[in-house]
This record gives structure tokens, C-alpha cells and sequence, in this order.
């Protein structure tokens, strides 16, 4: 009996690290997409300010700074 009782919580404890395992994962995955939008603004946010053109969006010191800013703080979002 005592057997069954230990080989359950084994079992418990396996599954709850399993999601949580699965959670970590899922929420890394969402911060590198993240991650890599930002570093995506970041990069034609400056080819705007090197590369100046009609078609491109207008950038200024102000927008590449706070890109830069968000690019930098998101690790901890």
C-alpha cells in the first residue's frame, strides 16, 4: 500500500513538473518572437535614418532610441 501511495505522488509530481516544463517553453518561445519583431522594428527603424526614401516609414532619433530601449527591457517582459 505504501508502495501505491509513493508511486502516485511520483506520478503527481511528475506530471505538475511536465506542465511546467511545457509553460516555460511556451513562454519562451512567445518572448523570442517578441524579441525578434523589436529587432525587426529596430533594424528598419534605422535603415530609415541612414537610408532616407518616401517609401520607407520617417524615423527619428526619438523612435530608434525607445526601440532600442524596448529591444534592451525585454528580457524581463
Amino acid at each position: 500500500m505504501i508502495d501505491l501511495v509513493f508511486i502516485e505522488k511520483v506520478a503527481r509530481w511528475l506530471t505538475n513538473t511536465q506542465v511546467k516544463i511545457k509553460t516555460e517553453v511556451a513562454e519562451s518561445n512567445a518572448q523570442a518572437k517578441r524579441l525578434a519583431q523589436y529587432l525587426n522594428d529596430l533594424e528598419r527603424r534605422i535603415d530609415a535614418c541612414e537610408r532616407p526614401n518616401l517609401d520607407k516609414e520617417v524615423s527619428t532619433y526619438f523612435l530608434g532610441t525607445h526601440t532600442m530601449y524596448t529591444v534592451v527591457n525585454s528580457r524581463n517582459a
